[in-house]
């Protein structure tokens, strides 16, 4: 258990557009990081607003969305933005920028505060417990009262941090570790190439250990730690798998792997355009995989089983001119709906039979991936936080 809590806080209250700079009270801590209690979340898998879930929401779009625009004057211009979102609140933060923006649902305001150090990887949230890797430190933030609680020197994080249930998986200067909620430090694996992907079940974590001379994912005992299986087969890889039929991981050469659960063998493999996968990671659901495949700017639904392509849409930025866009992010699913954003072709909806597409927004450009918290989806925008609700 951590001995004190290391609490930091702010020298100004924020307005909806303001920002201000943290103030240390004390040195950086090396400690476990201190977490509020609050009630566990739904069983795995969940979607939180990372990469590293299924992309399933139960939201029901209707024959159309409604959309807002929250503005936030400050938010960074040619920036990819990472966000995760709960019922309250909804966090982003851009890669390497220092600012951590936050939009409140009560108020529907915006407020921010900087760190002293750029983030590169996405958020983790879970319940008020935002945890936030910047390079060499980790924040402990409430999101509700937005006061830094602690912040740890660590190594530079090359993945997000997962809460998995009442378990935070981070990386640090000691390998990859699993915390529990209550602060106990539950294993750690040092490691000799840097942890890149991150995704877990309820008894097997998922990690991806790569570097320019290859990768490798490890499937680990998420009470003891201890290693199940190793494979080499995926290459040089720096995205999180996702796992539901098999463990589905995505390359640095755009190839996706479908292996094994149980021995890490691969079943089949297919071939993308995609060459930086940290954004575009697949969604699964009833049995079919959606990709956003940047290479040819389309969207594609494989068949969970074998590989087999469904369909494939193209997605443009000028249906006109038929000029595609150079822009996709990870998909999500709804009831009917394959979502993605596509930025400056903006939130495009399809249909998961088919692929035909039934919505488009591009009244903004998006230039994250979705949130999407009950009847919410978020999309960051250069001008502002964007919110779809079903309008019947």
């Amino acid at each position: 258990m951590v001995s004190r809590r290391a609490f930091l806080t702010l020298l100004a209250t924020t307005s909806t557009t303001g920002c201000t700079r943290l103030t240390i009270e004390n040195d950086r801590q090396n400690s476990l990081p201190t977490f509020s209690a609050c009630e566990k979340q739904a069983p795995w898998p969940t979607f939180q607003g990372g990469p590293q879930r299924l992309g399933r929401s139960s939201i029901t779009i209707g024959s159309s969305l409604r959309s807002h625009l929250v503005t936030a004057e400050s938010f960074p211009a040619g920036r990819v933005g990472m966000m995760v979102c709960t019922d309250k609140s909804t966090v982003v933060t851009w890669r390497q920028s220092k600012t951590v923006f936050r939009y409140y649902s009560s108020t529907g305001t915006v407020d921010s505060f900087k760190l002293d150090d750029p983030t590169r990887v996405y958020p983790a949230l879970h319940c008020s417990n935002l945890v936030v890797s910047a390079d060499s430190v980790r924040y402990q933030i409430d999101a509700d009262d937005w006061q830094v609680r602690q912040e740890q020197s660590t190594a530079s994080p090359y993945t997000s941090p997962l809460f998995d249930t009442d378990r935070l998986y981070v990386t640090g200067s000691g390998g990859l570790q699993a915390i529990d909620i209550d602060t106990e430090l539950l294993w750690t694996r040092s490691n000799d190439r840097l942890v890149t992907g991150i995704a877990s079940t309820e008894n097997t974590v998922y990690a991806i250990e790569s570097n320019a001379r290859g990768g490798q994912l490890i499937a680990l005992d998420a009470a003891t730690g201890d290693v199940r299986w190793t494979t080499d087969r995926i290459g040089e890889t720096y995205t999180d798998p996702v796992v539901s039929r098999y463990v589905y991981v995505t390359n640095a050469a755009g190839q996706i792997f479908a292996l094994d659960q149980n021995d890490g063998n691969v079943v089949w493999s297919h071939q993308t355009g995609t060459r930086d996968s940290r954004f575009t990671v697949p969604a699964v659901g009833d049995g079919v995989l959606f990709v956003s495949d940047e290479g040819p700017g389309s969207v594609r639904a494989i068949r969970e089983s074998n590989g087999e392509t469904l369909w494939e849409t193209v997605i443009y930025r000028n249906e006109s001119r038929k000029k595609q866009t150079g822009t996709l992010f990870a998909p999500i699913l709804t009831e009917g709906y394959v979502l993605v954003s596509a930025g400056p072709a903006g939130l495009v909806g399809l249909d998961r039979e088919d692929g035909q597409k039934r919505y488009q927004n591009a009244s903004k450009t998006v230039v994250s991936p979705l949130a999407v918290s009950h009847e919410t989806i978020y999309a960051a925008t250069p001008s502002g936080l964007m919110l779809f609700e079903p309008s019947d």
